[in-house]
């Protein structure tokens, strides 16, 4: 298995699955590693079954007593219902429409259950947590637990199984960040922030992971603005004469005097006309405060020069406007 192997080609993901997670952008093991979480269950708080209260998020190490399923007598829905126990007492777990779980959990099974306690009449009770058989380094509980934006027919488990399958991966990708960055920025090297946002140990480990990924999200949207700007100056552009004694009676023959942030928008558009690089510039301001008439004089000075302008706008009511106060 590499960064290329298809998802369709890991353990258990069915033809179905891998086309449902093609559509979240998941085509190969790379793509899943790149698909982060975008929220996260504290699961950490493991605690005995005569401590569990109400409304709180835990996690219980426990022994499965009984295991069974039941329909529901009015609405007939599956109901998978078991008894579990540790050294402190038992306490009753449900799930709804999840007849398969009983082959997955037998009677005498050691697991982890997380979840949200409730209570009844008869006491606390888990009602639709998650599970996990008892082991050193757990997935689903008794961590922080990742959840992902899912996609039809994709259930939580399954992206966070596949994730577990090719979290070791991470160490197969370059780090493209030099050394001395990482050392000056302190920031965590690439493998390590992957496998701290998809499993991280704690929230120390959680942020650092995180810090790096928006360090990267950041840096290569830089990287792309400045790398356009420098093929912007590569390219040339008729240079516009600034046509100062016609621009000063286009100014002077206006119905109002401009205000001094018009005026040094304008100058600062016409001098970068002059020059033979493109301008790219964005003339931003309130409705009512401008615009046009500091687009109106670049535009004249370029007419002055002999060549011609375009004025977009996106309505035509905006068109016919904008055509009467050019005239």
């Amino acid at each position: 298995m590499d960064l290329n192997t298809k998802v369709s080609e890991l353990g258990k993901v069915g033809k179905k699955v891998a086309k449902q997670l093609e559509i979240i952008g998941i085509k190969n093991t790379k793509d899943l590693l790149y698909y982060f979480p975008f929220r996260y269950e504290d699961y950490r708080q493991v605690v005995p079954i005569a401590q569990l209260r109400e409304g709180e998020l835990v996690t219980i190490c426990v022994q499965v007593e009984l295991i069974a399923n039941k329909r529901s007598f009015k609405s007939r829905k599956m109901i998978t219902e078991a008894l579990v126990s540790d050294k402190s007492g038992s306490v009753r777990v449900k799930w709804f429409n999840q007849p398969f779980i009983i082959q997955h959990i037998k009677t005498g099974d050691i697991i982890y259950l997380s979840g949200k306690v409730k209570s009844d009449m008869l006491g606390p009770q888990l009602v639709g947590p998650a599970y996990e058989k008892y082991k050193k380094e757990t997935t689903h509980t008794a961590r922080l637990v990742p959840i992902y934006p899912l996609t039809k027919s994709v259930t939580q488990k399954q992206i966070r199984f596949l994730m577990s399958e090719v979290i070791s991966l991470a160490d197969k990708i370059e780090d493209w960040l030099p050394k001395d960055i990482l050392e000056y920025t302190d920031l965590s090297p690439l493998a390590s922030a992957l496998r701290g946002i998809h499993f991280p140990v704690d929230e120390k480990d959680l942020k650092l992971s995180e810090d790096r990924l928006k360090f990267d999200e950041l840096f290569l949207v830089q990287m792309k603005a400045e790398l356009a700007k420098h093929n912007q100056q590569l390219l040339r552009a008729p240079a516009m004469v600034f046509r100062e004694q016609n621009i000063k009676q286009f100014v002077n023959s206006l119905p109002f005097s401009l205000t001094k942030t018009q005026k040094i928008s304008a100058w600062e558009i016409l001098q970068d006309i002059t020059k033979s690089v493109p301008m790219n510039r964005l003339l931003s301001g309130d409705v009512g405060s401008g615009k046009t008439v500091v687009a109106a004089m670049a535009m004249y000075n370029v007419l002055l020069n002999n060549y011609q302008s375009t004025l977009m706008v996106p309505t035509e009511i905006l068109v016919q406007q904008h055509y009467q106060s050019l005239i």
